[in-house]
């Protein structure tokens, strides 16, 4: 069996297939995202733009959920996927 391609390609090619749609609809770079080769790069890129942040990092810091999870005092289950890219 093949393993399927690498995050990033799969990435590269939603963006191409899409970047009409991506270009009309947000501010994110596809251009400059699609020169990238790795996921790091194409956030980097495109992502903070689209948001109004300087950096991928300081996206992160304000969009991240991780602060808010310790202060969760309903019973919660959570799941993630073994194979997850991101949180796995």
């Amino acid at each position: 069996m093949t393993p399927p391609p690498p995050l990033w390609c799969r990435l590269r090619e939603h963006l191409s297939h899409h970047k009409a749609e991506i270009q009309a609809l947000t501010r994110f770079d596809v251009e400059s995202a699609l020169a990238a080769w790795t996921v790091g790069e194409i956030e980097d890129r495109g992502l903070p733009a689209s948001f109004g942040f300087s950096s991928r990092q300081q996206y992160y810091e304000v969009a991240g959920s991780l602060d808010y999870i310790p202060a969760i005092t309903t019973p919660t289950l959570m799941l993630l996927a073994e194979d997850d890219p991101f949180l796995g």
